[in-house]
């Protein structure tokens, strides 16, 4: 399954194996909220898009941040999200 959000600057694309290595990760360190992640994702692929998603630069196609929902909706169709952006250099 695919699923990308784009803005002008910007590419989102859900946490996956497979993504990491498309893109230029070289430079982007895996916190571990992505490890751990990307472990949940192998026993529960249905938490697909609930948890990390990478933000990617369009122009360089390189992962710049990470943003993401804190689990699947509640019993009130809630849900909590955090980001991070890498300082630009």
């Amino acid at each position: 399954m695919s699923i990308e959000l784009f803005s002008e600057r910007l590419k989102l694309i859900p946490c996956s194996d497979e993504a990491f290595a498309t893109h230029s990760a070289q430079d982007y360190e895996l916190g571990p909220h992505i490890e751990m992640h990307l472990e949940e994702l192998k026993e529960d692929p249905s938490v697909f898009g609930w948890g990390v998603w990478f933000v990617i630069d369009k122009q360089t196609n390189k992962i710049i941040g990470d943003m993401g929902f804190k689990g699947k909706p509640d019993e009130e169709n809630s849900v909590e999200v955090g980001y991070g952006i890498k300082a630009s250099e």
